[in-house]
């Protein structure tokens, strides 16, 4: 029942107690990743370059955002999908790029320059012709941008929305959450959207935020056919687990390989 003041060098996490009410649409959000590592769960998003208007929510008024973003993710894809897009993702690109899925599911890139995004669809340049994608034909838009030079600093922002959120200074004003980053102006939410603050940005790495360079099953298979299959869906895979954590599961013998961060010298 009494106040408690600690710095932030002492705190790895702070965890908020229960779980959020249950908001918004049911539709699947677009996700905008942000240069900076931030990722926004969006309903809506309009504008070009640093002006964004976009709509957390489907009974939030719109606001203005003036982050760099990397890329949206426009849709759920299937396991296939998936795949596809995270090496779409790895790649280096020269230009901006949509990701198109084609007939059947599978998906293409194709290079240019994004003009602007508005109403549901990219305003796109190929080759000097502009053209109109709609993202009912997208699994995404990717950016081209060179790499930051020094990693971001900030805290960590879970949102119950689905959006993670690297912040330089949060204030809680009233029943308000004030965000301040890279995007200049605090961005305002709910206090109640607060699931918990990771203050471990400069101290440690959550190994499911880092992209596997390779993730397999070694199962030996036997099944003719089928091999091939089991092999896709026995590999370890992170899977939702209590609150926002994630679980790595091994549904078999298999293995996980990724790159630890510069600087991190032990994995717990």
């Amino acid at each position: 029942g009494q106040d408690a003041t600690k710095k932030l060098e002492q705190i790895v996490r702070i965890q908020r107690i229960g779980k959020s009410p249950n908001r918004g649409s049911d539709t699947w959000p677009i996700k905008a990743g942000l240069t900076d590592g931030s990722i926004l769960a969006l309903q809506k998003i309009d504008g070009k370059e640093k002006d964004w208007t976009i709509q957390l929510d489907d009974r939030m008024t719109q606001t203005r955002f003036a982050g760099e973003l990397k890329y949206l993710k426009l849709k759920r894809l299937d396991a296939k999908g998936e795949e596809a897009w995270e090496a779409y993702g790895r790649e280096e690109i020269k230009s901006d790029a949509l990701i198109v899925v084609r007939p059947g599911g599978a998906l293409d890139r194709v290079d240019g320059v994004v003009k602007e995004i508005r109403d549901g669809k990219v305003q796109f340049d190929v080759d000097g012709q502009i053209v109109e994608a709609s993202f009912d034909r997208l699994a995404g838009v990717l950016w081209y941008r060179k790499a930051l030079s020094a990693k971001p600093k900030g805290v960590s922002v879970n949102l119950s929305n689905g959006s993670t959120l690297v912040s330089q200074k949060i204030k809680l004003v009233d029943d308000s959450l004030q965000l301040a980053g890279s995007w200049g102006d605090s961005l305002i939410v709910p206090a109640q959207w607060l699931d918990a603050i990771d203050c471990g940005l400069d101290k440690l790495a959550w190994l499911s935020t880092l992209t596997p360079i390779e993730s397999r099953s070694n199962n030996k298979g036997g099944f003719g056919d089928f091999d091939s299959l089991l092999a896709k869906t026995t590999k370890p895979r992170w899977v939702k687990g209590e609150g926002s954590n994630q679980d790595l599961l091994f549904s078999g013998p298999g293995e996980y390989m990724f790159r630890a961060p510069e600087g991190m010298t032990k994995l717990q």
